[in-house]
């Protein structure tokens, strides 16, 4: 029996023998034709899980150790069924600016300094409107420690990607530089 050299390289990556019958039925060839770029053709949606940005998560198989990561986006599995590695430090564009959409032609190879200037070249920039007051935030950031992002937001009546944004440190990064003291954490 001869051997899917798509899915000989996936499973060489870490994912499991079936990823290839889990990954297509997740994906939708019916989605908009974006605006922006109608020449690209239609988006690909994922219809199955995504994270809190969009983009759409697959399993990658095998077990999950300690916290590592269990899934993967789907835009950079479609990226590697088309066209293989992806090199390290590069991240998976979208020409589309369609979070979940895997077509493989709307998708190119870039650094994330390259998404930068993409995203501004785009227009599609973040303006940041601070949600919470900075005693908020730290109190968020310790609520994380027992409680996950989605019960902490609801606490606060704001989205989990706020609360996420917080706890990685994406955000109210100048509370990290602050003395203790002014934590009331001194002892």
């Amino acid at each position: 029996m001869q051997t899917d050299p798509t899915l000989a390289f996936l499973v060489s990556q870490g994912f499991s023998e079936t990823i290839l019958e889990r990954f297509w039925p997740k994906v939708s060839k019916d989605g908009p034709i974006p605006e922006r770029c109608p020449e690209l053709g239609p988006c690909w949606p994922w219809i199955a899980g995504t994270d809190i940005f969009g983009y759409g998560i697959i399993a990658i198989g095998g077990h999950r150790i300690g916290h590592e990561r269990c899934g993967v986006a789907a835009h950079r599995v479609s990226w590697m069924i088309r066209f293989g590695v992806i090199p390290e430090k590069f991240c998976v564009l979208h020409k589309c600016d369609n979070p979940p959409c895997v077509n493989p032609e709307h998708l190119f190879l870039g650094t994330k300094g390259d998404n930068w200037r993409d995203m501004l070249a785009k227009g599609r920039q973040v303006v940041t409107v601070r949600k919470l007051t900075d005693e908020q935030a730290r109190e968020a950031l310790t609520m994380t420690e027992t409680m996950s992002d989605g019960d902490v937001a609801a606490k606060f009546h704001v989205n989990p990607g706020t609360i996420w944004f917080i706890r990685k440190r994406l955000s109210y990064k100048h509370l990290d530089k602050e003395k203790p003291e002014k934590h009331g954490l001194s002892g």
